[in-house]
């Protein structure tokens, strides 16, 4: 996935640039809006950005980093999201776990919860003590469709 294939976030896409090139990147994000309007493509196309080895605030799509990510092979990106319309402590904890390992290729680990409202309560706790104190390395991103 490209930035240029992403249509109708500009001032998101813009904005996540900047983050990059200013090197002022959050540890947590919440991607939060209606289904199906792009928020997953985002949020793929800005963690590519993140563990992109050229630095730049796009990813190349040349370095070994973004050609490992675009399969679903690059080992400092997870993403997670519900298995039966659920997600429970157990896959949080497996989570939490690779979290406390360092970067394997990249200067940081990105990971990506999709639908995080699928989130049982006691999943939620235990991810939350982690948002609350992460390591330096880590970026991860929260998409929603139901802020409530």
């Amino acid at each position: 996935m490209r930035s240029d294939e992403i249509i109708g976030h500009d001032i998101i896409m813009n904005s996540l640039r900047r983050s990059i090139a200013s090197g002022r990147i959050f540890h947590s994000y919440l991607f939060e809006g209606e289904e199906s309007i792009g928020k997953r493509k985002v949020a793929s196309v800005f963690a590519k950005a993140l563990l992109c080895n050229r630095g730049r605030d796009e990813a190349c799509n040349e370095c070994i980093s973004c050609i490992k990510f675009d399969p679903g092979n690059h080992p400092d990106f997870q993403l997670i999201g519900p298995e039966n319309q659920l997600i429970n402590i157990r896959m949080i904890y497996r989570l939490v776990n690779t979290i406390n390992i360092a970067p394997l290729e990249s200067n940081r680990k990105v990971i990506i919860i999709d639908d995080c409202h699928c989130m049982r309560l006691e999943a939620q706790n235990t991810l939350l003590k982690t948002l609350e104190d992460p390591p330096n390395y880590i970026n991860i991103i929260l998409i929603t469709s139901n802020p409530g």
